[in-house]
């Protein structure tokens, strides 16, 4: 019978705090898939690089994708290759039950990742979608700081930089957490 993982994924240094919870296959996913999972839950872009921070016995080290065949270097040392490391090696019973994942290093996202729950089930897909709680921030938006600005311009109607009217025009950000789009786009 498959394992599947039920994780969150939480957007750090944004109030109220942003979350998406999904259920992911285990034993096949690997940390790209992960990546690519997150995307789809917050509507981000994937247009930008990412690494997943994983604690070991000497540390934290980086699992990142590989740019132009080369691993990529996260301060001074190579990451691992998300396309070819599975979760479940690092992720859920009698391993970790969080990581890290750094999303668009421009932005400075971070994003904490819990495993909630390890299951045993038949079903043949690979990851569904949960539930989640308020709107994540559109792609590109000046990391927590500019998501507070926009935030700001939904709040008080008054938007003199443009970014609310940039945000709708380019992402479709409504400012809403609308669950059944998400999932639509997260269970396709």
């Amino acid at each position: 019978m498959p394992k599947f993982l039920e994780l969150s994924v939480s957007l750090r240094d944004v109030l109220p705090r942003p979350l998406r919870r999904f259920r992911i296959r285990a034993t096949t996913t690997t940390y790209a898939d992960l990546h690519e999972a997150i995307m789809a839950a917050t509507g981000w872009s994937g247009s930008h690089l990412y690494t997943f921070m994983v604690e070991s016995f000497d540390g934290e080290f980086p699992i990142a994708p590989r740019i132009g065949g080369e691993p990529l270097d996260i301060d001074g040392f190579p990451a691992v290759d998300a396309a070819r490391m599975r979760i479940a090696r690092h992720l859920g019973e009698q391993a970790l039950t969080s990581c890290r994942y750094l999303y668009d290093f421009g932005d400075g996202w971070e994003c904490d990742i819990l495993v909630h729950d390890e299951l045993n089930l038949t079903d043949k897909r690979k990851r569904w979608y949960v539930g989640g709680e308020f709107p994540w921030p559109p792609d590109d938006c000046g990391g927590p700081p500019g998501y507070f600005n926009i935030k700001e311009a939904l709040r008080t109607g008054t938007d003199p930089e443009g970014l609310l009217t940039w945000a709708r025009e380019t992402w479709g950000w409504t400012g809403r957490y609308d669950e059944e789009a998400v999932r639509r786009g997260f269970d396709r």
